[in-house]
């Protein structure tokens, strides 16, 4: 958080991020600061490099530098046959969910899009506990709050933005196929985790992540297996997009 002429500048960053070159990344940040000084929000994009359907995309209308664009348009995770079109656009990037903004500027429109949070956020302003850095906020209030994306509430009404291209090395972490991308490009060669045993037959381009005492794989291919905390998956690789919805309704 960046105080400046009593304008506080806020960089909201998702904890499931693996980010390496961190000279590369703290130089991006510092191109996001000084363009949310301007243009009051700014995103960090990544240039894609697959038709991910698990990221959301961000489109790019005007270069102002190497690294600094003008974006118009959020598209929320788009299903196949989109991502394979928007990946083949250079004027598209992925939403990295790196959002530098004015605090004052999204409070505003935090009141004038979704009010009823609004309202909610300054009870629950006003009933936090403060340690030094630390503001931790009253359980009771902001189990209250309603289940509202930042992006579908905010982002996606954005006319206007700065889209800072990211010149370091990011992987969202916040599926079971990327971590696998992770392994293999971490040079890890096998595609078995965990902490049991796993024993494989045949088994093709599959990922398996399994704690269970004893795990046995005969004659697959493209395929999750993961086992975790009681809980088990089995996927083709190809459509983890479905996994999200299907537990949501489970539940």
């Amino acid at each position: 958080m960046q105080n400046a002429k009593d304008t506080i500048t806020v960089v909201l960053i998702p904890s499931d991020h693996r980010i390496e070159d961190w000279l590369n990344y703290r130089d991006s940040l510092n191109i996001a600061l000084k363009a949310t000084k301007k243009y009051k929000f700014s995103v960090i994009g990544v240039s894609p490099t697959s038709s991910n359907t698990n990221f959301g995309y961000i489109r790019a209308n005007q270069q102002i530098n190497k690294y600094l664009y003008l974006g118009t348009q959020f598209i929320e995770k788009p299903n196949k046959e989109l991502a394979k079109k928007l990946t083949a656009l250079p004027e598209y990037f992925w939403n990295s969910g790196i959002y530098i903004f004015n605090i004052d500027y999204i409070l505003k429109l935090t009141n004038q899009l979704i009010p009823v949070v609004s309202r909610k956020l300054s009870t629950i302003f006003n009933l936090n506990l403060n340690t030094k850095n630390i503001v931790k906020l009253n359980k009771e209030a902001y189990t209250s709050l309603p289940s509202v994306s930042f992006d579908h509430a905010i982002s996606k009404k954005l006319k206007k933005i700065a889209l800072i291209k990211a010149n370091f090395k990011w992987n969202d972490l916040g599926t079971w196929e990327s971590m696998w991308n992770l392994d293999k490009a971490t040079n890890k060669l096998s595609p078995v985790k965990g902490q049991g045993m796993v024993v494989t037959h045949n088994v093709k381009n599959s990922y398996i992540n399994s704690d269970a005492q004893k795990t046995v794989a005969i004659d697959l291919k493209d395929i999750l297996i993961i086992f975790k905390n009681g809980q088990l998956l089995v996927a083709n690789k190809n459509s983890t997009e479905f996994i999200k919805p299907l537990v949501i309704d489970s539940n």
